[in-house]
């Protein structure tokens, strides 16, 4: 009995089979698999990458954000590009953009904004320009972030700020202008103002 029951299932087992579709896809489906976790390295190298980017975005942003003329107290500075003396180098840690200026008196001012990954880095390159003859008789403004020195002399005015991991330092080695007062002070003053700007995202 239990032979019959066994040769009947077969037959009917094989009449399903002729009877399916031609078209009927009988083929099974794939196993998912796990979709491989990225390794630490690529995380690393991926979130590393940005910091010097960043730091040159800033600087960049900085400079960009300034106005052509610079309204600085009763001096207007102009852009210059053609006789702008680029850096020779990047400041240790720090990416930089140096920018220059000229005003109707035949002054000359260079800035350079250099954002810095540490400020630890910021201080000892703030520590390295302070060296600078112009800021032997030097004074602080006490308005503006610290340490700052301001200072000038034979060799034109220099001023240096420190502001976190910014350094912003302004040379004007060539000043004829009869407008009393410290030049480097103004116009930092603005520079400052365009950091500002540029760190709250505007």
């Amino acid at each position: 009995m239990r032979k019959h029951i066994s040769i009947l299932g077969l037959i009917l087992l094989l009449s399903a089979a002729s009877c399916a579709p031609a078209d009927l896809d009988i083929t099974p489906s794939p196993v998912p698999t796990d979709t491989p976790a990225p390794t630490a390295t690529r995380s690393a190298e991926a979130t590393a990458a940005p910091t010097e980017a960043a730091a040159a975005s800033i600087a960049q942003l900085v400079t960009d954000q300034m106005p052509n003329p610079i309204p600085a107290g009763q001096i207007q500075w102009q852009r210059e590009t053609q006789d702008c003396q680029p850096l020779l180098q990047q400041p240790a840690g720090a990416q930089a953009v140096k920018s220059c200026y000229t005003e109707r008196g035949g002054g000359l001012a260079e800035v350079t904004v250099a954002v810095f990954d540490t400020e630890d880095n910021a201080q000892a390159y703030y520590d390295n320009r302070a060296g600078d003859r112009r800021l032997e008789n030097s004074s602080e403004e006490a308005d503006l972030p610290t340490p700052n020195a301001f200072g000038g002399g034979t060799y034109g005015s220099l001023g240096l700020i420190k502001d976190g991991t910014t350094v912003l330092v302004v040379s004007i080695p060539r000043f004829s202008s009869t407008v009393r007062g410290n030049p480097t002070i103004p116009l930092a003053q603005q520079f400052l103002s365009a950091l500002e700007t540029v760190r709250a995202g505007g």
